[in-house]
């Protein structure tokens, strides 16, 4: 294996080896820790992988025409757990978007049905920051392990693939799931739902779920209203947050372990515990004449940190509703 930097024609940076060889390690570590969470899930605990399938689009059939067409988006977020069950849960572009809301609010619908005696969650993804690692996770993750809804429910370990490594139980149901609905005329997204479902019959059917838009909760003002600090540890440092391989959420805790490798330490992150204030620009005075047009600040929410977890753990600070109707669609897919 040759590496090449750009340091000069044929030379080889140690940094830059050290690099690829940890990026190795953690993608050994983390195929070994996923094989060992998903065949040795001890009782008590689930452990399962997911991931937001490529775009489905309908109409679909073997017509040139209808190639050239504006199509309806079908979304489908697929779970594998460790009892080898796949739960897929669906939505067309009209009940909501491809988003971190949408994603968290599958993810809570598939909690809400777990069986009373689990008491650990593992969770599997890779490291897309739009849908999966974000800060938003956070409030979405203190919500779901404070809920009421599952009491017996004490933690919850989010883990990720090394970038570029992200081998996923999930992604087989994505190919089975193409290779279902290959060479079939679909017209309907309730005709894409039952093809999903049929896609795989041994040891058992996958387990589809319509998604309505009144199901969606926005989990980014969840977020304005339960976490202060997501930047700094509890002993000062800056948090590189999509560096984070391991977030740990425990029931009735303040505070957030994390990992960078998989094998470190823990540190911890208190997500009450409100940041110092970022250090005051000096502006450049304006000149005579001129006119200087401000960008209105966001409003700062005012947080009471004495209730935020009391209020979790009874069910009274809830997301809102993401959408209030459905949702339209251009006109010009409209007219096609």
């Amino acid at each position: 294996m040759r590496y090449k930097d750009g340091t000069a024609a044929g030379s080889v940076s140690s940094t830059f080896e050290a690099q690829y060889r940890a990026h190795k390690n953690r993608k050994k570590e983390s195929l070994e820790m996923k094989m060992e969470d998903m065949t040795n899930s001890a009782a008590g605990a689930r452990t399962i992988t997911f991931d937001l399938e490529a775009i489905l689009y309908i109409p679909q059939a073997q017509n040139s025409e209808l190639f050239y067409k504006r199509k309806l988006h079908v979304y489908n977020l697929t779970i594998y757990d460790c009892l080898s069950a796949g739960h897929c849960y669906m939505w067309d572009e009209t009940h909501g978007r491809e988003a971190n809301s949408e994603v968290f609010s599958c993810l809570l619908t598939y909690i809400s049905q777990l069986p009373d005696n689990i008491t650990q969650l593992i969770t599997w993804s890779d490291t897309c920051a739009g849908q999966n690692q974000n800060k938003y996770l956070l409030a979405f993750m203190l919500f779901a392990v404070n809920s009421p809804n599952n009491p017996n429910l004490q933690t919850i370990d989010v883990k990720y693939m090394e970038s570029g490594h992200s081998y996923l139980e999930c992604n087989s149901m994505h190919s089975m799931i193409e290779r279902a609905k290959k060479h079939r005329r679909i017209y309907t997204p309730g005709k894409m739902r039952l093809i999903v479902e049929e896609a795989r019959r041994n040891p058992q059917p996958y387990q589809v779920q319509q998604m309505d838009f009144s199901q969606f909760l926005d989990f980014k003002k969840l977020f304005d209203h339960t976490v202060m600090n997501f930047s700094l540890t509890s002993d000062g440092k800056k948090v590189s947050f999509l560096k984070v391989k391991w977030f740990h959420f425990q029931r009735g805790s303040s505070n957030i372990l994390f990992k960078y490798n998989y094998k470190d330490e823990f540190s911890s992150m208190n997500f009450l515990a409100e940041p110092p204030s970022p250090p005051k620009r000096k502006r450049r005075a304006p000149s005579s004449g001129s006119r200087t047009v401000g960008k209105p600040s966001k409003p700062r929410i005012v947080i009471n940190l004495d209730t935020v977890l009391p209020q979790l753990s009874k069910g009274d600070l809830k997301p809102p509703q993401l959408y209030t109707e459905r949702l339209p669609i251009s006109v010009a897919k409209k007219k096609t």
